[in-house]
């Protein structure tokens, strides 16, 4: 388990029968910076996590995008395949940038 302070730029859920079985997923679309070695890409991206569960999605539904959050991420293993999927995410409260009103009043 690690966690990262990322931007969510959104959310997405699923919750119904497929062929007969309940399906019930999630995904977090978080941002994150391409690889900029090779010289023929730059700049940020969208990547899609699945989350544990699709109640962890639900909840985050509430929110404004993008946001600021804390992401707990685990790496989930089978005897096939290793992903790593969003087990939390913890929403941060918005920080002023230098430019705003309150930090320019501060400085006064």
């Amino acid at each position: 388990m690690f966690k990262r302070n990322d931007v969510v730029k959104g959310v997405s859920h699923f919750e119904g029968l497929i062929d007969g079985q309940m399906i019930r997923s999630g995904v977090v679309f978080i941002e994150e910076a391409l690889s900029v070695e090779k010289g023929n890409a730059k700049g940020m991206r969208a990547v899609e996590y699945k989350c544990k569960d699709a109640d962890l999605a639900k909840v985050l539904l509430s929110y404004d995008y993008p946001l600021q959050a804390e992401i707990t991420f685990e790496m989930e293993t089978t005897k096939r395949a290793q992903k790593i999927i969003v087990s939390a995410v913890k929403p941060l409260p918005p920080q002023a940038s230098a430019n705003s009103p309150i930090n320019q009043a501060k400085a006064a």
